[in-house]
């Protein structure tokens, strides 16, 4: 039997589920899906969404009492205009992989909407459930990345260039090392404003968590990414910034950020000679793509030309690997309509300056040069990191007293 709702309105069940989403996010897939002699990878945490939809709408539909008055609608228009981004597969090139594209993507947006939903009604000024998930998934994700500079070390008697080849091409079963990267900068920096709500929270428990997130930034440099580096320079600014409430203490972060600037600008020439053999800043063929996702836009404004018809059409790429023209180029309209949610939830965050917009802006870095937001691993985090972005620091304490999920 379902456990009553907390103070909060959310059951220890919902958090439960939201916690094994975190947790099961870096573990890949749990089984395979034959359909016309294609295959579909289920994700594993695939089972604890579906139970969350589940029982998040069996409760609503057994309420004997009239839904809560909306409070912030911008998690319903961003899982709607999700959803609508389904129409792009009916004039994509390949429907069967379009399909796929997209329930990769939905799956993100509704697990990170549902996940940080019940995570900022529920959990308030101690770490509970979810914030557990989330630290299983910053340390899995850090033993994959070591796991990846181990690899890398038969190697290191080959040239540099050898030894970081090796280690930024390897990948996983769900993803590649940069965008591996980016979901450890973007997780780390969701932990680290996480902390900053809970000023109360056990001393030790502080010091695990900063430890642990400090290990997952340094790890994400690791994997010769240049862009978990901009992610990293740029989330770090900004977290210092929006945590500053003095005049001095905004003064103090003004002053790091070109030290932190100057540091990333140092890291990224250092691995693009690893990588490349030359001190030529390179965009490793994103330009030639980022040119093809254009044309097809300019070509097909209003529809776009659906998912993944890039690769099939153009490009070897599945994606434009930047997040306005990709979704320019799938959806045309309804590719603007979602930007525009976004784009209004990242104002919103500035306005209040929310203690998340480090993670947002960690998340949007690293969707500037990658396919971040298209997966469902990315996707879910950056869906969180835009969810929690509700919560900011001027309004800490206007929290409702009943579950909102959209709204």
């Amino acid at each position: 039997m379902q456990q009553p709702p907390t103070a909060n309105g959310a059951t220890t069940y919902h958090r439960v589920l939201s916690a094994l989403i975190l947790a099961l996010l870096p573990l890949g897939f749990g089984t395979t899906v034959n359909f016309a002699d294609k295959q579909f990878p289920i994700p594993l945490f695939v089972a604890p969404t579906t139970l969350l939809v589940i029982s998040l709408v069996t409760r609503q539909l057994m309420s004997d009492q009239h839904p809560p008055p909306d409070r912030d609608s911008w998690a319903r228009t961003y899982v709607i205009c999700a959803v609508l981004l389904f129409i792009p597969i009916l004039i994509s090139a390949s429907v069967l992989s379009a399909l796929a594209a997209w329930a990769n993507f939905i799956l993100g947006a509704v697990s990170g909407v549902l996940a940080g939903s019940i995570w900022w009604q529920s959990e308030r000024s101690r770490f509970g459930l979810v914030d557990v998930g989330l630290l299983v998934l910053i340390v899995q994700i850090g033993l994959q990345v070591l796991e990846i500079v181990r690899s890398g070390l038969g190697t290191m008697n080959l040239s540099p260039y050898s030894y970081s080849t090796v280690i930024h091409n390897t990948a996983t079963e769900w993803g590649g090392s940069n965008y591996i990267a980016g979901c450890l900068v973007v997780a780390c920096f969701l932990s680290l404003a996480r902390l900053t709500q809970c000023p109360k929270e056990n001393a030790a428990v502080k010091t695990i968590v900063i430890l642990v997130d400090a290990a997952g930034i340094a790890l994400s440099i690791l994997t010769f990414s240049r862009g978990a580096v901009i992610a990293s320079a740029v989330a770090g600014m900004l977290f210092l910034f929006v945590r500053a409430k003095s005049v001095w203490s905004k003064a103090l972060a003004l002053i790091l950020a070109p030290v932190l600037s100057v540091t990333a600008v140092f890291l990224i020439s250092s691995i693009t000679v690893l990588r490349f053999g030359t001190d030529v800043m390179t965009l490793n063929g994103r330009d030639a793509i980022w040119h093809d996702a254009w044309i097809s836009f300019l070509h097909h404004p209003v529809l776009g030309t659906g998912w993944v018809s890039l690769r099939v059409s153009l490009s070897a790429a599945s994606f434009a690997h930047n997040l306005v023209l990709s979704f320019l180029q799938i959806g045309g309209l309804l590719g603007v309509v979602f930007l525009s949610t976004v784009l209004a939830r990242v104002l919103s965050m500035i306005r209040y300056q929310s203690v998340f917009l480090g993670a947002l802006a960690a998340g949007l870095a690293i969707s500037m040069t990658d396919s971040f937001v298209e997966g469902a691993v990315g996707g879910t985090l950056f869906a969180i990191a835009l969810t929690m972005g509700r919560q900011s620091i001027a309004a800490d304490d206007a929290r409702c007293d009943h579950l909102e999920i959209f709204g």
